[in-house]
């Protein structure tokens, strides 16, 4: 809440005559609080998830960001109910799920889905909602986001590299253009998040290997 009410107060004094709605509130208040505890792999971040990305979704479509609405309303929602399962009962015989990489044709393919992704899902929009100024670099963005959130729904590290270029850094500039000054300083909260998140779970994933290699050696001998 701290952290909120002091980047409220900046946004007032970068635009004269700007005030958050309480959407946003809510939503910068829970988003902080699950990208927090998501690097720590605190399962607790799926339900703050579900109440931040609600919010969102229904912010984005108030200002015309409507595959930002889409995204969070259509897409997050129940990827969050799903990945509150799976972190909780997706490891080896119902235990929590490790972190782990993808394999290089994993990557490949990712890659691919984002770009395919990107120009599938800009002319869906364009056919409901009609051509837009941002509209495809809105689009752009729902796909890495979605690639992103299922990564971190099956716990692989490439997630966080996706929050961190494609998703936020895109999106603090989208924000920003668009007028959503308060989830523009959200995003540049989330790139720090993310740098934490990737360097906490790489951490995990090599303690992980450490310990096997050690449970390896020891029935080796």
């Amino acid at each position: 809440m701290a952290i909120t009410a002091a980047y409220v107060a900046v946004t007032h004094r970068l635009d004269t005559g700007y005030t958050p709605t309480g959407l946003e509130v809510l939503g910068t208040v829970t988003s902080l609080a699950c990208v927090w505890i998501t690097r720590r792999q605190n399962v607790l971040c799926m339900p703050l998830g579900l109440v931040s990305v609600v919010a969102m979704g229904v912010f984005f479509f108030r200002i015309d960001l409507v595959g930002q609405g889409w995204l969070h309303l259509g897409y997050y929602v129940p990827v969050q109910v799903l990945g509150w399962w799976l972190w909780i009962r997706g490891g080896a015989d119902r235990t929590d799920l490790p972190v782990s990489w993808l394999t290089a044709r994993g990557r490949v393919a990712l890659g691919a889905a984002c770009v395919v992704g990107t120009i599938v899902l800009w002319r869906v929009f364009e056919h409901l909602h009609g051509p837009g100024d941002t509209l495809l670099w809105d689009t752009s963005i729902v796909a890495a986001s979605v690639a992103a959130q299922a990564l971190l729904t099956v716990k692989r590290i490439e997630a966080w590299w996706l929050w961190l270029v494609p998703v936020d850094v895109s999106a603090i500039a989208l924000y920003v253009v668009s007028g959503a000054h308060l989830f523009a300083a959200l995003y540049v909260l989330y790139l720090v998040l993310a740098g934490l998140g990737l360097r906490e779970w790489t951490g995990s994933w090599r303690a992980q290997r450490a310990g096997l290699t050690a449970l390896e050696a020891r029935f080796a001998t």
